[in-house]
């Protein structure tokens, strides 16, 4: 199967706003003032080259090459809907959002982190304000577009919901816009997810099942603390190894391993580690001097479905375990500058996890956080444990060169532990998973009647 394509779009949504209230308001005559609402904007899209890719209950997603385009269109949908006359005397107010990034092209499906910041972006406006992204402003304003009697007005930066670090926005003020709208406010923060199973209990249990291959240290109550102690110094013969060997890499990024064995008992746990990247590696792995590196890992749970979502590994790109079951995820990046090293942790699950299938996840509240060692591979993994995606967003995944989705309903995952192959640190973390009681947001799950408890209880002596 070939790789998606990538490629740079704006994207812009749209959805009404107090649409349940309209719908109590108008009854019967909700469904014309949709259908107006609906030829209104399908009119801006059409002027100005977009295409529209979704449209779902009151709300459009499109997507247009050039970013002024986007932005004509908000705002001749916005003039349009605004002096409409709409049934019943109401007043539709719109809200929408623009953002302009790389997105992958599957099929007719375009995806990406790209997609949700310009959905997000919609989310915190007002019913007919038009909100958009830096980086569409910035290169509007690069490409010096001063005919297009739009100003572009500093909000300041805002929290969106599902990201971790703020945004900042620009609302569109043109003749025919409102202008005046109540300050933005960032989404709530669900607390922090916390589990009070004495985790002791189960993993001496769980170390003696995996047999050495995996080593489930802890599970831990705060994130661990990475620190960046310099640049992995190698020898001069492995130096020249791997200078012979970057040429040849595809990808050759930068990583972190290791830089001494973490105090598996602190409290927070800190992961010293040296910056370097996989040709450096490859050099010590032909040495003998096998580095410690880091892996972030989640276990993916459809509670709509009763499925756990799995990666099935291609023998292309995994020489370890080929077509085993492993939960999602990678390695571990450096932090980029000023960034805190979890963040980056959490950066890097939800880049596997998208790149992997196409799922773009949701880390709030913060799920139990599982700390585990692979000494036959040199890895040490950090695995969220019970991440919820929705039905809609699993049959949205695809397959690619890394892998194919993997789908265990519940009522199937005992036989299934039990006789398939499976990665041993993925195995570990599913049924860490379970001993921990099935946790997913703030529900547990069953398994055909059966706590996750019994069922580790069934499968680990």
């Amino acid at each position: 199967m070939a790789d998606p394509e990538k490629l740079v779009v704006t994207c812009l949504f749209t959805d009404i706003e107090g649409s349940t209230l309209i719908v109590k308001t108008l009854r019967d005559d909700y469904a014309r003032a949709l259908q107006e609402h609906r030829e209104l904007i399908r009119q801006a899209i059409a002027a100005h080259g977009g295409k529209e890719m979704d449209t779902y209950g009151d709300s459009f997603f499109v997507v247009f090459k050039p970013p002024r385009q986007a932005v004509l269109c908000a705002v001749d949908a916005q003039r349009a809907l605004a002096s409409h006359r709409w049934p019943g005397g109401v007043r539709l107010q719109v809200r929408m959002g623009i953002h302009t990034g790389e997105v992958q092209r599957v099929g007719d499906t375009y995806l990406g982190l790209t997609v949700h910041r310009a959905s997000r972006i919609c989310d915190a406006a007002h019913g007919g304000q038009v909100l958009i992204s830096r980086a569409t402003q910035e290169i509007i304003e690069d490409e010096e577009e001063n005919d297009l009697g739009i100003q572009f007005l500093d909000l300041g930066e805002l929290h969106l919901k599902d990201f971790n670090r703020p945004v900042q926005l620009f609302q569109l003020a043109a003749p025919g816009l409102k202008r005046h709208f109540p300050v933005l406010q960032p989404p709530p923060k669900p607390p922090i997810h916390r589990i009070s199973t004495d985790w002791s209990l189960w993993l001496a249990r769980l170390n003696t099942y995996m047999g050495g291959e995996v080593e489930v240290k802890r599970v831990l109550q705060h994130e661990p603390e990475v620190v960046i102690e310099g640049v992995l110094s190698l020898s001069r013969r492995q130096s020249d190894f791997a200078a012979n060997e970057r040429p040849a890499l595809k990808f050759n990024r930068g990583v972190a391993v290791l830089a001494s064995t973490p105090l598996w008992d602190t409290e927070p746990v800190v992961l010293r580690v040296w910056e370097t990247d996989y040709a450096s590696v490859r050099a010590l792995d032909q040495s003998g001097a096998r580095p410690t590196m880091i892996s972030a890992n989640v276990l993916l749970v459809c509670g709509e479905t009763e499925e756990i979502i799995l990666h099935r590994r291609s023998p292309f790109v995994s020489r370890n375990y080929p077509h085993a079951l492993h939960t999602f995820g990678g390695i571990y990046w450096p932090p980029e500058a000023g960034a805190r090293g979890f963040d980056s942790l959490i950066k890097t699950a939800q880049r596997e996890v998208a790149e992997e299938s196409g799922i773009v996840i949701d880390l709030l509240p913060l799920p139990p956080l599982l700390l585990g060692a692979e000494p036959k591979i040199g890895f040490v993994h950090i695995a969220l444990l019970g991440v919820n995606v929705s039905r809609a967003t699993v049959s949205a995944a695809f397959t690619n060169i890394e892998g194919s989705i993997a789908i265990v309903k519940f009522s199937d995952l005992r036989d299934r532990l039990s006789s398939d192959a499976w990665v041993p640190a993925g195995k570990a973390q599913i049924l860490s998973w379970l001993a921990l009681g099935a946790p997913l947001g703030h529900e547990r799950m069953k398994f055909g009647g059966h706590t996750g408890e019994e069922v580790f209880n069934q499968i680990v002596p």
